[in-house]
């Protein structure tokens, strides 16, 4: 089992850039992912969430992107003062969503 650590970047619209000039004149996803350093995988969702049925416009795509960056929920651990009554609640047959008013 590997013990390496992946470190997740968003794209910067440059590379946003990158990809629809590369795109354009005709390159394929493998050669744009190598040549804007990222991985097919990436580039393939970045695709697959941002282009349109035109094709694949940089400024609508990171337009699309910071959009979703804004409205994305922030996760946070529990608090650890909650921690007794959920034990308790759990230990009485609540369900994680029951006991998290979801």
């Amino acid at each position: 089992m590997s013990t390496q650590t992946r470190q997740y970047k968003q794209l910067t619209q440059g590379q946003r850039y990158q990809i629809e000039a590369l795109l354009g004149t005709g390159y394929m996803q493998k050669e744009v992912a190598v040549s804007v350093g990222i991985s097919e995988s990436a580039l393939s969702r970045e695709l697959s969430c941002n282009a349109s049925d035109d094709g694949y416009g940089a400024e609508r795509a990171h337009a699309l992107a910071s959009q979703r960056r804004v409205t994305a929920t922030n996760f946070s651990k529990t608090d650890e003062r909650y921690m007794p009554i959920i034990k308790k609640d759990l230990l009485l047959g609540w369900s994680p969503e029951n006991i998290s008013f979801r």
